[in-house]
């Protein structure tokens, strides 16, 4: 199993280097573009809820009145900067999943022609598959994003207690490399045709693998602000990584 575990770490450090030699790294502006509209519709929407709870506010104390323009100009500032913050913490917690779920057309591309690159399976595009392979990845991203949650909550919980405080932080990165690698390596099983259930059956001999595809995504994640907006790539390297991991699976059976 701690083999599996290198394996994963090792492919996804091949990623960059494959998608060079493949005239793949065409894919690498999808990020670009996805940080850009995600910033502005973070602060369209942050900037419109606080002109929105603003105008309740001061309705309701009145802080329109000429002799409250410092308390009202105050009240303003201070809620457009709550829900920025607001929405910042919340990207860096869900980012990672957000990320997935709106860049799945491009995982489910990749991982299958990562796979016809090295084994020359032959994938021919047939677009209600493809819409398929989508719908299922942002399924499989939902469904970790929610697993992982709860998951979090209880270690967090868990962590009132003296001695286990000690190994939640570690706990904590397991969890989240282990649900992140699931999502990444999934797109390979849709094209064998996997179940759900199995597929959950699947990760469940094979968790040091799908923890080994994730950690550097996961580890890029524990870094502030910078983390979710490179989450984009570092999915990216890791779907491709995550690819030649389990082709190197097959080729050692």
């Amino acid at each position: 199993m701690l083999k599996e575990f290198f394996i994963g770490v090792s492919s996804v450090s091949k990623a960059p280097r494959f998608l060079w030699n493949h005239g793949l790294l065409w894919v690498l502006i999808v990020p670009v573009m996805l940080n850009i509209g995600l910033l502005v519709f973070g602060f369209s929407l942050t900037g419109n809820l606080s002109e929105i709870t603003y105008a309740y506010v001061s309705d309701f104390f009145e802080l329109d009145s000429e002799d409250s323009w410092f308390l009202s100009g105050t009240a303003q500032w201070f809620l457009i900067i709550l829900f920025k913050l607001v929405f910042f913490l919340l990207f860096a917690y869900v980012g990672g999943f957000i990320v997935l779920m709106l860049i799945s057309p491009l995982l489910a591309y990749l991982s299958e022609k990562t796979e016809q690159i090295v084994t020359g399976a032959d994938y021919p595009f047939v677009f209600s598959r493809f819409l398929k392979d989508i719908g299922r990845g942002v399924l499989v991203a939902g469904r970790n994003m929610i697993y992982e949650v709860l998951l979090t909550l209880a270690i967090l919980l868990l962590a009132l207690i003296p001695v286990v405080n000690i190994v939640s932080p570690v706990l904590l990165f397991l969890v989240s490399a282990y649900y992140y690698g699931f999502s990444f390596l999934d797109y390979n099983l849709e094209r064998r045709k996997v179940g759900m259930s199995e597929s959950v059956n699947y990760f469940k001999k094979h968790k040091l693998l799908a923890i080994g595809v994730a950690a550097p995504f996961s580890l890029l994640l524990l870094i502030p602000i910078v983390g979710t907006s490179l989450a984009g790539f570092a999915a990216i390297f890791s779907t491709v990584g995550g690819t030649l991991s389990m082709i190197e699976l097959d080729n050692n059976r």
